[in-house]
């Protein structure tokens, strides 16, 4: 089954929009689940930390990995 993850703002009117490049992916008339979470603003200052740190560990010279062929 396959998943999309996006970030929303609760409307004013309480309800949340799908962006139209998910929706695009969904069948007229389909069953969906729908799983709400919350952030704090320590939880987007954790995310910017822990994928500041997961780059450190690549160099320049890495990059040639991204040229490889799929498969």
């Amino acid at each position: 089954m396959p998943s999309w993850q996006f970030q929303r703002h609760i409307n004013p009117n309480l309800t949340v929009s799908i962006p139209p490049e998910v929706a695009s992916h969904l069948p007229p008339d389909s069953e969906v689940q729908i799983v709400l979470t919350t952030r704090s603003g320590d939880d987007a200052a954790w995310e910017h930390l822990t994928a500041e740190q997961f780059l450190e560990g690549y160099a320049p010279g890495d990059a040639i990995y991204d040229q490889l062929p799929e498969g």
